[in-house]
């Protein structure tokens, strides 16, 4: 019975140290990548903010090549919305909820599953010479105690989809096709 209780006791800290744990951890993340693309900032922004571009370039769609997309009210702009459903990717969508001409691009992304969330989203453009810089930016909460302790290792594992997706980007903007 000894053994028993001492594992038991064992197994009660061993949770309240990852609660303690959690406690300490940041309730936000932000998740930012930047690339130069050698194309004029206004090319580059109409690419990004015509989400009909996305499949070009997407790194979650080649990651679930099966998975279904569409865009919803206008293409481009304010308002436009860009769904998916895939096995590995879940359900969800990207709404574009402002945008200010060769400046930025705000979205809220929303998860409907398998596990419901939402983030913010946001393109940045900055003239450089005859390209552009720009930078994806993701942001969200973390819930507590599990979405604290995932944040940990957020920002390596879609910081690697960010920087594929730059990389996609440059490439489909810099190729002309």
């Amino acid at each position: 019975m000894k053994p028993l209780k001492i594992l038991i006791s064992i197994l009660i800290l061993v949770v309240i140290f990852i609660f303690i744990i959690a406690a300490l951890l940041p309730s936000h993340f932000r998740i930012e990548r930047s690339v130069r693309i050698e194309k004029p900032v206004d090319d580059t922004f109409y690419f990004i903010v015509d989400l009909t571009q996305r499949p070009r370039w997407d790194p979650w769609l080649e990651k679930d090549p099966k998975a279904r997309s569409e865009i919803g009210g206008s293409r481009q702009g304010i308002g436009a919305v860009w769904r998916w459903e895939g096995e590995t990717l879940g359900k969800g969508r990207l709404e574009i909820q402002d945008a200010k001409e060769n400046e930025y691009i705000q979205n809220v992304l929303i998860f409907e599953s398998p596990r419901p969330d939402t983030a913010a989203v946001i393109w940045k453009f900055r003239a450089d010479g005859a390209g552009t810089e720009v930078t994806w930016i993701m942001e969200g909460r973390l819930g507590f105690p599990v979405g604290r302790l995932k944040g940990l290792f957020m920002n390596r594992f879609i910081g690697s989809d960010f920087d594929k997706g730059l990389a996609n980007l440059k490439r489909e903007l810099e190729s002309g096709r």
